[in-house]
């Protein structure tokens, strides 16, 4: 599961990197049950992993564009729109080590499979672990992959990499910025 207002934010993000009338169209082609849970989301109802995969492969299907790309695109803007500039603004005057740590709960706040867990290795350099979904799809280790990285960008770090590999138990995140 999802949360809605993270699924809320997407729906913008994807809007923006596709268009209106892709979208639309995308959304079309999906079963009606689908289609009606993704549009009727709120911020505070969980929407189903199926769903969204359903449609993220409407908008990839849609846009002849491999979703990896799209994600690359339409994730940052989600979170930035999910931070506001008083938000951004604090993060940047937050420790590297704050950050790293406050990454599972915002994990914990987005989806509702695995737990993550993280730790400042030395400066400059994080580590986030999921566990407790050992069948996570490639599709979401890239989408976390994304996601961390435009966390840290937003809160100010600088050169931000990360790299997501699988493990027996769900993804690991080695994530290295400019300190």
């Amino acid at each position: 599961m999802l949360a809605g207002q993270a699924v809320l934010d997407s729906r913008w993000a994807f809007e923006r990197v596709i268009g209106h009338d892709a979208q639309t169209r995308a959304l079309a082609t999906l079963p009606e049950e689908i289609r009606e849970e993704y549009v009727r989301a709120t911020p505070l109802r969980w929407v189903s992993y199926t769903t969204m995969r359903a449609v993220h492969d409407a908008y990839a299907r849609e846009t002849g564009e491999p979703i990896e790309r799209l994600l690359d695109r339409a994730l940052p803007l989600a979170l930035e729109r999910s931070f506001t500039t008083v938000w951004r603004l604090l993060l940047r005057f937050t420790s590297d080590e704050a950050l790293i740590v406050r990454t599972p709960l915002l994990y914990s706040r987005t989806r509702s499979r695995g737990t993550m867990s993280a730790r400042l290795e030395r400066p400059g350099v994080g580590i986030n672990e999921v566990t407790g979904w050992g069948s996570i799809p490639a599709r979401d280790i890239h989408a976390l992959t994304v996601s961390i990285r435009a966390f840290l960008t937003l809160a100010g770090r600088e050169n931000v990499t990360v790299v997501g590999e699988r493990t027996s138990g769900g993804a690991r995140f080695r994530v290295t910025w400019r300190i």
